[in-house]
């Protein structure tokens, strides 16, 4: 027949009076867009609705790890040095401002393991150690309170970075990991398809949320693999008294 039907449900959205989908594609405003879904004037009935609360935290939480933050300010780093000619007043400031958070953001973090300065032995013994921070303390405790996250967050979507960093990265670790070892172990779990804006995007978006609404949780865990992940604190009440959707528990 030569038609798909995925498409085919896609154009039927907008006269359908009954449309069913799973709880990401639902709480997740950039997946309704993309699919054309306007939830103004409907009654969104959600099912298993103990689950709703994991699934809100689970889609707007955010990670990013000591090794992420590493490889992006190299990346970062590369590819200026590559295009510095090419690039505008502007790109190239916004460039160097993510250049300072993320290096802001490994300054903290190397501050926090030498701290902890423990040898091989007890390396191993080394408990998980969590942090809570609001939004507000954690830029103003790495000195990045001054940089505009909004504009930042803007440039990221506009430029499309993290996908143009896949290839400056990979080059980039295939030269500098030839020759040792334990390099070539890092440069195998670190994602080829992927760049480290991947992850260090999603977390900087993060926190242009309002500083009610989430908090960013420093964790140092066992051999040193310490990361930064943002929780989104989720009302219950909020979405139980809506008076357009109705929970079935």
């Amino acid at each position: 027949m030569n038609s798909c039907p995925y498409y085919a449900t896609r154009r039927s959205i907008q006269s359908a009076d009954v449309i069913t989908m799973p709880y990401n594609l639902l709480i997740q405003s950039g997946a309704r867009e993309s699919l054309g879904i306007d939830l103004k004037d409907s009654i969104v009935v959600v099912d298993e609705a103990h689950n709703l609360i994991d699934s809100l935290n689970s889609c707007y939480s955010t990670l990013v790890t000591f090794e992420q933050l590493e490889e992006g300010l190299l990346d970062l780093k590369a590819y200026v040095s590559k295009y510095r000619i090419k690039l505008s007043p502007q790109n190239l400031l916004s460039l160097r401002n993510l250049t300072t958070i993320v290096g802001n953001f490994l300054k903290y973090l190397k501050g926090r393991r030498s701290k902890m300065n423990i040898g091989d032995e007890e390396e191993e013994k080394q408990e998980t150690q969590n942090e809570g921070f609001s939004i507000v303390n954690f830029l103003r405790i790495t000195n990045s309170s001054q940089i505009n996250l909004f504009e930042l967050s803007s440039f990221l979507q506009r430029s499309k970075l993290s996908q143009k960093l896949i290839g400056i990265g990979s080059e980039r670790r295939k030269k500098s990991f030839e020759a040792s070892a334990s390099s070539e172990r890092k440069m195998k779990s670190f994602p080829q398809h992927l760049s480290s804006f991947h992850f260090i995007q999603p977390f900087l978006e993060s926190l242009t949320n309002s500083n009610e609404n989430g908090k960013v949780i420093v964790q140092d865990n066992k051999m040193f693999k310490v990361c930064i992940y943002f929780t989104l604190f989720v009302d219950d009440s909020l979405i139980v008294c809506h008076p357009s959707i109705l929970l079935n528990f």
